[in-house]
C-alpha cells in the first residue's frame, strides 16, 4: 500500500509539474509575444504616419505646413514612446534590442525638429535630401530591427507551442499510468481526476480571456487529420462567425472573401505552406454585411522536420485602411486644389499658342503667296477659324472673372444661325478625325436662319459641350449634334433645342452635381487634364442661363453623355422676308444627291421654301441615270448637290463621270460636313465647281439659284494648291536637307509642311511621339538632318520620345538635332526640354526666321 500510494504520489508530482509548466509557457504566450508583437506594429504605422507627414513638405512648405507637421510629430511621439515602453517591459528578447530602437527614433526626432524648427523653410530638393540622408537610414535601421522582433516572436511562439506539445504528451503519459493507479485506489485515482479538471478549466480559462482580449483571431490546422483544433472566441465580434463554424473548415473564410483565388487560398488548400504566408482580402461579414479589410496569415508549425500545423490569424486592418485612405484622400484633395489653381496659367497658356500658332502661321504662309489666290483664301479661311477660337478662350477667362464679379451680359445683333453652327462642326471635325471618331450631324433644314441674339456666346456653348464630347470619348467613338427648331405661337420666337450626345466614358451621379462649378473635373485614369482649364462648363451654364436658355445633361459611367440646350431666339422677320419665291425659280432644274434620306428630305423642304423643285436620290448610281436621260432630252440639270463621302461611291468620282458626260454645262457642287482640307485636289480632278460645307444655308443656295436664273456660269478648273518648288531669292543653304516634324495637331504640321517646303526643306510628318519613333527607327542612319518635335501629344509626349531616340543602337540617335517647338513657353519647359535630351526650345506661334535660324545653327 505504501509502495502503491508513493508510486501515485510521484506520478501524481509528476503530472502537476508538467501542468504547470504547461501554465507557464501558456501564461508566456498570453502575456509577452502577442502584445509585443502588437507594439511593434503600432510603431510601424505610426513611423509610417510620421514619414508621411514630413513627406507632405515636398509637396507644401510654408510655415502653416511646417507647423502642421510640428503638431502632428508631437502627437505620434507620444504614442510611439508607449508602445516602446511596453516593448521594454514586455519583450523576452534582448533588450538593447528595443534601445536601439528607442534611440534611432529618438535620432529621428531631433534631426526633424531641428530640421522643423531652423526658421528656414526649405524647398523640395533640400526637403527631399534631408529626408533620404538624415532620416531614411533611420527608418531603416528600425524597420530592420522591428523585423528582427517579430521573427523572435515567431520564433518564440514556434517554441512555446512545440515545448508546450511535449508537456501535453507527459501530462498524457502521466495521466494513463495514474488510471492504472486510481484503479487500485479509487479515493486518490478521483482527486488526481480532480486535480487535472480543475487545470484543464484553468488553462481554458486562459485562452478564454486571451481570446476575448485579443484583436487577432487564432486557428490551429492539424494537417494530418485534416480538422481546425482550435478557434478563438473572439471570432463572432471580429468576423460575425461562430467558431464552431470556422472548425468545419479551414476554407470557410474564403466564402466571405472576394476576388479570384489567391496564392494563398491555393497554398492553404493544398497544405502546401512552407513558409509564412499572408495576404490581405476584402471580407464581407455575414451578419451586418460589412465589407472590411482583413489580413490573413499562416504560420507553418513543425514537429521535427515535418510540419504538422498551421496557425492561422486573422486581423482586422479596416481601422489602418480607413486611416491611409483619410491621409491619401485629404492629400489628393490638397494637391487637386492646388493643382487646379497653379496650374491654369499653364494651361491657359497652352490654349491660347496653339490657335495663335495657326494665325501667325498661316498668315507668314499668306504672305509668302500672295500670288497664289487659292492659297491664300484657304489660309485666311484658317485664320478666321483659329481667330475666333483664339477668341473664345480669351473670352473664357475674361467671362469667368465677369461671372464672379456678376457683370457677364448677352449681345443682341442679328446673325445667321446656320453658318454659326457650321463654324463650331468646322472647328470640331478634325478634332473628331484626329480621334478617329465618327462625328454625326443631324440638322433639319431651319426655317429661320436670320436671328437676333449673341452669336459669341453661342458659339461659346457649342465648342464647349462638342469639345468635351470629343474629349472624354475615346477613339473610334460616337459623337452626335442634333439641332431642332421650333417657331412659338406668336411667331416672333424660335427655340433651337441643341442636343450633343456621345458614347464617352460618362460621368458619376455625384460629379453631375458638381459638373457647372469651376475648376471642377472628375479623375479618369487614362483622360489627361493637360488641355482643360476646369472652367467651360461652369461658363457654359451661366452663359445658357444669360440667354433665358436652359441646359440639361445624362449622363452614365462607361455608356455617354448627352447634354440637351434649349436656347430663344428673336426672329429677325425684316431679313427673313427676302428669301421670297420667284417665279423664274420654277425652271430651275435641281439633282441633290446624298445617302442619307433625312438630308435629303431636308434639301426638299428648304427648296420648297424658296420656290425650287428639286429631285434627289440616295444612290449615285441613280443619279447618274437621272443625269444621263437628261442629257438624252437636252434638258440638263443647271445645278446638282453631291454629298462627298457615301457608301456605294464616292462623290468626287460621281462628279467626274458626270463631268465627262454633261460637259461644262452643269454647276457641280460638293457638299459634306467633313474637314476641307485637301479639297482642292478633288475638286480639281473631279471638276466639280466648289464645295459647300453641311449644314446647307437658305440664304447661300437661295443667292446661288438667283445667280443660276440671271446666267449659268463654269468656273475654270482650281489651279495645284501645292508649289513645292523653293521661292527665288531665298537662302537655299538648307535645300534638300530631310526633317521629321512631329504634331498631334493637323494644322501645325501644315503650317510647319508649307513653311520648310518653300525653302526646298523635305519634310516627313508623325502625329505623335510613338509614331516618330517608328519612323526614325525605320530609316537609314543619316536620312534626317534633325527633328522638330512637338511636347504635348496623344500615345508619347515629346519628352519621352525624345529619350527614346536618344537610347537607340545608332549613330545619328545621339547627334541628330531634336528641336522642341510647343506652345509650352515657361522657363520651366525649356529646362524640361533640355533635360529630356532636346537641343533646343522654340514656342509657339512659330517665328519662321528663328526657326530657320535655329536650323542653319544645327544642320550647317
Amino acid at each position: 500500500m505504501i509502495a502503491m500510494v508513493t508510486f501515485v504520489v510521484i506520478f501524481g508530482s509528476i503530472s502537476v509539474q508538467s501542468v504547470i509548466t504547461l501554465n507557464n509557457k501558456f501564461t508566456v504566450l498570453a502575456e509577452h509575444p502577442f502584445v509585443v508583437s502588437g507594439a511593434v506594429y503600432k510603431i510601424q504605422n505610426y513611423l509610417a504616419q510620421n514619414r508621411i507627414r514630413m513627406s507632405r513638405l515636398v509637396m507644401y512648405n510654408s510655415a502653416e505646413d511646417y507647423a502642421i507637421v510640428v503638431y502632428s510629430i508631437d502627437a505620434l511621439n507620444a504614442s510611439i514612446n508607449a508602445e516602446l515602453e511596453i516593448m521594454l517591459e514586455r519583450y523576452l528578447g534582448t533588450k538593447e534590442t528595443v534601445i536601439e530602437i528607442q534611440n534611432a527614433y529618438n535620432e529621428i526626432i531631433e534631426q526633424e525638429m531641428y530640421f522643423l524648427n531652423s526658421g528656414h523653410l526649405f524647398n523640395r530638393e533640400d526637403t527631399n535630401t534631408f529626408i533620404q540622408e538624415k532620416l531614411d537610414p533611420h527608418y531603416n535601421q528600425i524597420s530592420d530591427l522591428t523585423k528582427g522582433i517579430l521573427k523572435f516572436i515567431d520564433n518564440t511562439v514556434n517554441r512555446l507551442m512545440r515545448e508546450s506539445k511535449a508537456t501535453v504528451t507527459m501530462v498524457v503519459v502521466s495521466t494513463t499510468l495514474f488510471s492504472i493507479a486510481l484503479i487500485a485506489i479509487g479515493i486518490v485515482l478521483k482527486r488526481m481526476v480532480d486535480a487535472r479538471r480543475k487545470e484543464r478549466e484553468y488553462r481554458d480559462f486562459l485562452f478564454q480571456v486571451l481570446s476575448d482580449h485579443a484583436d487577432t483571431v487564432f486557428m490551429i490546422y492539424n494537417l494530418p487529420k485534416d480538422k481546425i483544433e482550435y478557434v478563438f472566441s473572439n471570432s463572432m465580434d471580429i468576423l460575425e462567425i461562430h467558431p464552431n463554424k470556422l472548425q468545419t473548415s479551414k476554407m470557410t473564410i474564403f466564402e466571405h472573401c472576394s476576388g479570384e483565388d489567391t496564392t494563398l487560398e491555393n497554398a492553404l488548400r493544398c497544405n502546401q505552406i512552407a513558409a509564412k504566408m499572408e495576404q490581405e482580402y476584402l471580407f464581407t461579414k455575414p451578419l451586418s454585411n460589412l465589407a472590411v479589410w482583413i489580413s490573413l496569415a499562416v504560420h507553418p508549425v513543425e514537429t521535427g522536420d515535418v510540419v504538422d500545423r498551421y496557425i492561422i490569424s486573422v486581423r482586422d486592418l479596416t481601422e489602418i485602411k480607413n486611416t491611409q485612405q483619410i491621409l491619401r484622400d485629404a492629400l489628393l484633395n490638397a494637391e487637386n486644389a492646388n493643382r487646379a489653381k497653379s496650374d491654369f496659367l499653364s494651361r491657359v497658356s497652352h490654349e491660347i499658342r496653339t490657335p495663335m500658332n495657326a494665325i501667325i502661321g498661316m498668315g507668314n504662309i499668306a504672305k509668302s503667296s500672295i500670288d497664289n489666290k487659292e492659297r491664300v483664301e484657304d489660309c485666311l479661311k484658317k485664320i478666321n477659324i483659329s481667330s475666333k477660337h483664339l477668341l473664345m478662350l480669351i473670352n473664357d477667362i475674361l467671362d469667368l472673372s465677369k461671372i464672379e464679379s456678376g457683370k457677364l451680359s448677352a449681345f443682341n445683333e442679328c446673325f445667321n444661325i446656320t453658318e454659326a453652327l457650321r463654324n463650331a462642326i468646322t472647328v470640331i471635325y478634325p478634332q473628331t478625325k484626329e480621334k478617329n471618331q465618327t462625328f454625326e450631324v443631324s440638322i433639319p433644314s431651319i426655317p429661320t436662319e436670320m436671328v437676333i441674339g449673341d452669336a459669341l456666346r453661342l458659339n461659346q456653348i457649342l465648342l464647349n459641350i462638342l469639345s468635351n464630347a470629343v474629349k472624354y470619348t475615346p477613339a473610334d467613338g460616337n459623337i452626335k449634334l442634333q439641332v431642332k427648331e421650333t417657331i412659338e405661337n406668336d411667331g416672333k420666337t424660335a427655340i433651337f433645342q441643341i442636343v450633343v450626345s456621345d458614347n464617352g466614358i460618362g460621368m458619376s451621379e455625384d460629379f453631375q452635381k458638381k459638373l457647372f462649378k469651376p475648376f471642377e473635373q472628375e479623375y479618369h485614369q487614362n483622360i489627361s487634364r493637360n488641355n482643360s482649364t476646369g472652367i467651360g462648363m461652369a461658363i457654359t451654364k451661366n452663359l445658357v442661363q444669360l440667354m433665358s436658355g436652359v441646359i440639361m445633361v445624362k449622363s452614365e459611367p462607361n455608356v455617354g453623355t448627352t447634354f440637351t440646350v434649349e436656347l430663344p431666339f428673336e426672329i429677325n422677320t425684316e431679313s427673313e422676308k427676302k428669301y421670297n419665291k420667284l417665279p423664274e425659280f420654277d425652271a430651275l432644274r435641281v439633282l441633290f444627291v446624298d445617302d442619307d434620306l433625312t438630308a435629303c428630305e431636308n434639301a426638299v423642304l428648304l427648296s420648297k421654301r424658296i420656290g425650287v423643285n428639286l429631285q434627289w436620290t440616295t444612290s449615285p448610281y441613280d443619279a447618274y441615270d437621272f443625269v444621263q436621260a437628261a442629257n438624252a432630252r437636252n434638258e440638263n440639270f443647271h445645278v446638282a448637290f453631291i454629298d462627298w463621302k457615301m457608301p456605294d461611291q464616292d462623290g468626287f468620282e460621281l462628279a467626274k463621270r458626270i463631268r465627262s458626260l454633261v460637259g461644262n454645262d452643269m454647276k457641280i457642287i460638293i457638299i459634306s460636313s467633313y474637314d476641307t482640307d485637301g479639297l482642292q485636289y478633288r475638286l480639281a480632278e473631279s471638276k466639280a465647281d466648289e464645295f459647300m460645307p453641311k449644314p446647307i444655308s437658305k440664304s447661300i443656295i437661295y443667292n446661288l439659284f438667283l445667280e443660276l436664273v440671271e446666267k449659268l456660269k463654269n468656273l475654270a478648273d482650281l489651279p495645284s494648291y501645292h508649289d513645292m518648288s523653293p521661292s527665288k531669292g531665298k537662302n537655299t543653304a538648307l535645300v534638300g536637307k530631310c526633317i521629321l516634324a512631329v504634331d498631334d495637331v493637323e494644322i501645325n504640321l501644315e503650317i510647319m509642311e508649307l513653311i520648310l517646303t518653300d525653302r526646298g526643306i523635305i519634310v516627313d510628318k508623325a502625329v505623335d511621339g510613338e509614331e516618330a519613333c517608328e519612323i526614325f527607327a525605320a530609316t537609314e542612319e543619316g536620312h534626317y538632318d534633325a527633328i522638330l518635335m512637338d511636347v504635348q501629344m496623344p500615345k508619347m509626349n515629346g519628352y519621352d520620345a525624345t529619350r527614346t531616340i536618344r537610347k537607340m543602337h545608332r549613330k545619328d540617335a545621339v547627334t541628330i538635332p531634336i528641336i522642341a517647338m510647343t506652345a509650352d513657353a515657361f522657363s520651366e519647359d525649356v529646362l524640361m526640354a533640355l533635360d529630356s535630351g532636346m537641343n533646343y526650345h522654340i514656342s509657339k506661334p512659330i517665328d519662321s526666321d528663328k526657326l530657320f535660324e535655329t536650323l542653319e545653327k544645327t544642320m550647317l
